[in-house]
C-alpha cells in the first residue's frame, strides 16, 4: 500500500511539473509574439494557457500579459483587476500602476490617484513600480492642478529616476507648477536647468518662451526680450513664435521695448526643411487634439498644413530640422517608444 502511495505521488509530481513547464513555455512564446507586436497571436496563446497555470504567480503573469495585448483600456483593466483579486502575487503593484496609467490617460484622475496612493503606501518594497508611481502621481497632481504635491512627487522621483523622457517632463512640470504658483524665480531656475541639460529634447521652443515670461514677471525685461527673440529666430514654425511676438508687442506698448515694428530677422532657420510627421487630419480640431495628446506624453509637437492630391491636411509634427539625419535620429527614438512616423520635406 505504501509503494502504491509513493508511485501515485510521483505521478502527480510529474504531471504538475509537466503542466508548469508547458505554462512557462507558452508564456515565453507569447512574450516573443508581443516583442514582434503580434498582439492577437500572443493573446490567443495566453488565453489557451490559462488552464495550465497551476500557481497564482503564473496566472497573474498571464493576466498581466493579456492586458498588454488588449485593444481597449476597459478590456485591459478587466484583466488587471483580476490580478488584484488573486492571492498574494508579485504582479499586484504592476497591475495597480497600469490601472493608474490607464485611468490617467482617460482623464479619470481620481481613480488614478486611488491606485497610485496604494502603491506609495507600500513603503516596504520601493522598487521600480514605486519609482514610477512617484512619477505618475506627480503628473496626476499636475492634471488636477495640485501643484504643490506635483512638485513634491516629481522632486522625489528625480532623486532616483533615470529615464530621460520622464526626467525631462518631470523638470518641465516642476517649473510650470512653480510658475502657476507665482514663484517665478523657482520656475526660472528649473526651466533654465532643463534647457541646459542633456535631457532637453522636446520642449526647446516652449522653454525659451517660458524663460522669457519668467524674466518678464520678475522685471528682468532685457533678458525677457532676448528670450522672446530667441524663440522667433530659432523656432519660426513653432506655436510659441507667435506668443513671443505678442509679448514683444505688449512690452512695446508699455514703452519697455521700442523695436517691435522691426521684429528680429528670421532667416537662418528657414532652411530647416525636415519635419517628423506623427499624424495628419482633414480638419484642424482633430489635429489639435492629437497635438495635445502627444504633448501630454512629452513631445513638443506643432501643427502645419500641407496639400496632398488637392486636399488640405492639418499635420502634427516635430521639428523642423536642418538635415534629414537629424530627423531620422528623432524618428528612430520615436520607433523605440512604438510611435510610427515619417519624414516630410517642406518645399
Amino acid at each position: 500500500m505504501k509503494k502504491i502511495f509513493i508511485v501515485l505521488m510521483f505521478i502527480i509530481f510529474l504531471i504538475s511539473n509537466h503542466n508548469y513547464a508547458d505554462c512557462a513555455y507558452e508564456i515565453n512564446k507569447a512574450k516573443k509574439e508581443i516583442k514582434k507586436e503580434n498582439y492577437t497571436s500572443a493573446k490567443n496563446i495566453l488565453e489557451k494557457s490559462l488552464d495550465s497555470a497551476d500557481d497564482t504567480n503564473s496566472l497573474a503573469e498571464i493576466y498581466f500579459l493579456i492586458a498588454q495585448c488588449s485593444e481597449t483600456s476597459d478590456e485591459a483593466n478587466k484583466y488587471l483587476k483580476k490580478i488584484l483579486n488573486l492571492n498574494k502575487n508579485t504582479y499586484i503593484d504592476k497591475a495597480k500602476l497600469e490601472l493608474a496609467k490607464n485611468y490617467f490617460c482617460s482623464s479619470d484622475y481620481s481613480k488614478a490617484k486611488k491606485y497610485l496612493n496604494q502603491i506609495l503606501q507600500n513603503t516596504i518594497s520601493q522598487g521600480a513600480d514605486f519609482e514610477d508611481a512617484l512619477y505618475w502621481s506627480g503628473q496626476n497632481c499636475f492634471a488636477l492642478k495640485d501643484y504643490n504635491n506635483c512638485i513634491n512627487y516629481l522632486k522625489e522621483y528625480l532623486e532616483t529616476g533615470d529615464e530621460n523622457t520622464k526626467i525631462e517632463l518631470a523638470l518641465f512640470n516642476i517649473g510650470t507648477s512653480y510658475f502657476k504658483l507665482n514663484d517665478f524665480s523657482s520656475a526660472l531656475h528649473h526651466f533654465q536647468n532643463l534647457k541646459n541639460s542633456k535631457t532637453n529634447e522636446n520642449f526647446s521652443s516652449y522653454l525659451s518662451y517660458m524663460i522669457g515670461l519668467c524674466h518678464e514677471k520678475i522685471s528682468q525685461f532685457d533678458k525677457a526680450i532676448l528670450s522672446y527673440k530667441e524663440v522667433i529666430n530659432q523656432y519660426p514654425y513653432s506655436d510659441e513664435r507667435f506668443l513671443a511676438e505678442s509679448q514683444l508687442v505688449n512690452l512695446a506698448e508699455k514703452g519697455i521695448y521700442s523695436s517691435s515694428i522691426n521684429m528680429p530677422e528670421i532667416n537662418t532657420d528657414f532652411d530647416k526643411k525636415y519635419i517628423v510627421q506623427l499624424a495628419a487630419f482633414l480638419n484642424n480640431k482633430q489635429a489639435e487634439k492629437s497635438k495635445a495628446e502627444f504633448r501630454q506624453k512629452g513631445y513638443n509637437t506643432f501643427i502645419y498644413e500641407k496639400i496632398v492630391k488637392g486636399k488640405n491636411y492639418f499635420a502634427v509634427g516635430l521639428g523642423p530640422y536642418k538635415t534629414k539625419t537629424e530627423a531620422q535620429y528623432i524618428q528612430n527614438k520615436l520607433k523605440k517608444n512604438s510611435i510610427s512616423s515619417f519624414i516630410y520635406k517642406k518645399q
